[in-house]
């Protein structure tokens, strides 16, 4: 029998539930869909915001420690830009923390090999942290200045029109793969991927816009940096991949794989598939495109939501984030996810009036933080499933299940978007021996990733209330060990 209500309120078995009440939801541990390799973030903007703040190993703690070391996401995958520069006369144009610094921010000039140190002790801090498991993926949001036809790393006049001088393709990847190169050579950085374009295809990039971006044409142009990005890594004998299109949706990254490929693009040259979710579409026949027909590893690269008016602090917002979680997670079944941007500028999600990052820093009133609801909510997930893991089948959309590594657990995520209690009986299919009892962990509007104890599972079942308005994460054993 399950503990009593006051040990697990909200929790406990239903005494009488009114016919049909009751949810079932069948977890099968058999029924294994996409391995998972790691949670992560761009490091990006708020990097170099805070990459020289008295906190900043507080900051990092919370991001990449493992989550056995304390409180902490847990990430183990960082994404680092390689800025472009915009030209001198452009300074301060951008918003807080987009002025990642260039390698070379002249033609004239070279390299500077001290260059953006702020997020480079990011990068290196996520790595020791991360340790064996850590992943460094590399991108860049624009070309430095000297390369476009504006002369600008913001964008274009004309925002349908590609950004790039023709004939700088070759010029463009040398500089990234030289960044490349030496951040293996200085910082012991092993990029296992590249990607030389970020939602190229939108027409958003302006030039008045607040942060670096640049348009490159589905097809035949995004064709030519992609092969002259490949034949640069070659030439300097570098073991990173390639990664491509980073589009904004689901729907327009359908549409520039298939324009890639009506291109010529000689598949082969491509690891990893990246997409953007902010932007629905067909998930499903993005992952069958992306993981099936192309044969390629697929991330979630970059997402972040609103969730709503700014309420950094309640639960809606973490609720909101998680329905659209679980839907990347069981429909797009990418092998890793990454966040855009976990800390957060508190001065723009006040004037965005929205509630992005799980993180606010005060730039620039000081170099102080404050952690928000939802990067306990998040915790829900990262702390539980972890690299190694198999997610798995189950008969219900706002539920992820996943065994670890070792095939000796199965977590189960569930999020109840109601303000009444929801009765639901978990049926488990495929648990060598069978659990006897689930350990329980709850974010609402008074908890952060509380830990309830622990429930019966009862002939292969758990039946539970879940609590109005909050997520709610189950670990129990399958009885498997190796």
């Amino acid at each position: 029998m399950a503990k009593e209500s006051t040990d697990l309120p909200a929790l406990t078995a239903p005494e009488s539930p009114e016919p049909n009440a009751t949810e079932t939801i069948v977890v099968n541990a058999e029924a294994h869909r996409q391995p998972f390799n790691g949670w992560g973030t761009s490091l990006a903007w708020f990097a170099n915001r805070t990459g020289d703040w008295s906190v900043r190993e507080e900051l990092a703690a919370l991001l990449f420690n493992p989550p056995h070391e304390g409180e902490s996401l847990g990430f183990t995958i960082a994404r680092y830009d390689i800025g472009g520069g915009d030209h001198p006369d452009h300074a301060g144009k951008l918003r807080v923390g987009a002025d990642v610094p260039s390698w070379r921010p002249d033609p004239d000039q070279d390299y500077d090999e001290a260059a953006d140190s702020r997020q480079r002790w990011w990068l290196n801090a996520a790595a020791e942290r991360a340790g064996q498991e850590f992943i460094a993926d590399a991108i860049a949001y624009s070309a430095p200045w000297w390369m476009t036809i504006s002369g600008r790393s913001n964008g274009y006049l004309d925002g349908t029109a590609d950004h790039l001088i023709p004939g700088y393709e070759s010029t463009f990847a040398a500089y990234l793969t030289d960044v490349v190169h030496h951040l293996a050579q200085h910082d012991a950085i092993s990029f296992r991927t590249l990607s030389p374009l970020n939602e190229p295809g939108t027409a958003y990039w302006k030039a008045d816009t607040k942060q670096e971006g640049m348009r490159v044409s589905p097809g035949a142009s995004q064709r030519r940096l992609l092969d002259a990005t490949w034949d640069a890594l070659r030439e300097r004998g570098l073991p990173t991949g390639l990664s491509a299109v980073d589009e904004t949706g689901v729907e327009s990254s359908l549409t520039a794989l298939d324009a890639l490929t009506e291109a010529g693009l000689d598949w082969h040259r491509i690891d990893q598939i990246n997409v953007h979710t902010y932007l629905d579409g067909d998930r499903r026949a993005l992952h069958e495109l992306a993981t099936r027909t192309l044969g390629k590893r697929l991330q979630m690269s970059e997402v972040t939501i609103d969730g709503g008016a700014y309420a950094p602090q309640t639960i809606q917002p973490s609720l909101a984030w998680a329905a659209h979680l679980t839907t990347d997670l069981t429909q797009l079944q990418p092998s890793e996810y990454v966040y855009w941007q976990a800390i957060e500028a508190e001065i723009d999600t006040v004037e965005g009036n929205g509630n992005w990052g799980f993180i606010h820093d005060h730039t620039p009133r000081s170099e102080t933080y404050t952690v928000t609801k939802k990067f306990h909510a998040m915790r829900q997930y990262t702390n539980f499933i972890r690299p190694g893991a198999i997610f798995l089948e189950t008969s219900s959309d706002r539920v992820i299940a996943a065994v670890d590594a070792m095939r000796s657990a199965v977590t189960i995520v569930i999020y109840n978007e109601s303000s009444a209690e929801q009765p639901v009986t978990f049926e488990f299919t495929g648990l060598t021996s069978g659990a006897s009892q689930a350990q329980v962990f709850r974010t609402s509007a008074d908890e952060d990733r509380a830990d309830l104890g622990s429930l019966d599972v009862e002939q292969g079942s758990l039946a539970v209330r879940l609590a109005p308005l909050s997520i709610t994460t189950f670990c129990l054993p399958t009885g498997h060990t190796e």
